[in-house]
């Protein structure tokens, strides 16, 4: 049976235009992406606001699938907001949110909650990640947590701050060469693992995403290193983004990759290079299928076999 995996994150309604459609105040926020790409592989468990206009509806679903949704906190104010516009270039988008009951997220854990192992820490003001943190009764044996640019326009030092603290600290391309002021995305990555990540995973959109690690940490899961002073000294994987004929909807596609992507390792609960490469394949391949509709409708309908069908493609794809 695999480890139980926590989410923290956000609960809110999106209204979205893409050269695709438009969709107004339809489910979103990290919470709901993240836990259900999760739940193809682990047990599932997710703590944030709900704001008392959230569809009551959408939560028992959540229950019926089998995510503990024990631990929100329910405010009485209107749910958090975000509002997005696409163009052609999905990796571009211009956004606003009103934070709404986001604000009334109190960092509070129930005691079988303390005890989890797999931690994802959705974007959220990093001192309050930090503050979830502490809650537990000792540390998880793998966290991840993610930024966004507000942060760290606002808060860089906290956001320094956990990067240190997470095993996998999650950005995009973007985002990573803001915090460290430079246009070299191995740089980039290269001070994350200084900052005692074990792995530094960095976010493309459509075009997948790609994972750098030090030799010391191969070393440590039983992997041969490689010589020291050596230009390979820096592990390096890249997994590309599935060809869709269709993106519909990319919200919500980063969250759905880490949700899957912790719950993967969970399962295995080995956290070795060679598992999170594969790990990342299945995390884009739930991703993929987010990227298909608007909204979790799509996580909703696909099955653990259809994942599986589509990390066989994804092979095909990187064979040469």
């Amino acid at each position: 049976m695999s480890a139980p995996v926590l989410i923290v994150g956000s609960f809110g309604l999106d209204t979205q235009s893409t050269p695709f459609g438009k969709v107004k105040d339809v489910i979103g926020g990290s919470g709901p992406y993240a836990a259900l790409g999760a739940r193809f592989f682990a047990k599932t468990a997710v703590v944030g606001s709900v704001g008392n206009d959230y569809p009551k509806e959408f939560l028992q679903q959540m229950q019926s699938i089998g995510i503990d949704t024990s631990g929100l906190q329910y405010s009485k104010q209107k749910s958090f907001r975000w509002f997005a516009e696409y163009g052609f270039d999905v990796n571009a988008r211009t956004e606003r949110v009103e934070l709404n009951a986001l604000l009334d997220l109190k960092p509070e854990l129930s005691e079988s909650f303390k005890k989890l192992e797999y931690l994802f820490l959705a974007t959220e003001n990093p001192s309050k990640q930090k503050q979830f943190l502490d809650l537990f009764e000792k540390r998880p044996k793998l966290v991840l947590a993610d930024t966004i640019k507000l942060w760290i326009e606002e808060q860089r030092n906290e956001v320094l701050e956990m990067v240190t603290q997470s095993d996998f600290m999650m950005m995009n391309d973007g985002e990573a060469r803001e915090l460290f002021k430079t246009p070299q995305l191995s740089k980039a990555a290269q001070e994350i693992l200084n900052r005692n990540s074990e792995f530094a995973l960095i976010k493309k959109g459509e075009n997948g995403a790609v994972l750098f690690s030090n030799s010391l940490f191969r070393k440590k899961a039983g992997e041969k290193p490689v010589q020291k002073g050596s230009k390979s000294q820096i592990g390096f994987f890249a997994v590309p983004g599935y060809p869709l004929e269709s993106v519909k909807d990319p919200t919500g596609c980063g969250d759905s990759f880490a949700g899957a992507l912790l719950g993967f390792l969970a399962n295995k609960e080995e956290v070795s290079e060679k598992v999170v490469r594969k790990g990342m394949v299945f995390a884009s391949a739930v991703a993929s299928f987010n990227a298909e509709s608007f909204s979790c409708d799509r996580l909703l309908e696909i099955t653990k076999k259809d994942i599986e069908n589509r990390v066989q493609e994804f092979k095909e794809i990187v064979r040469f």
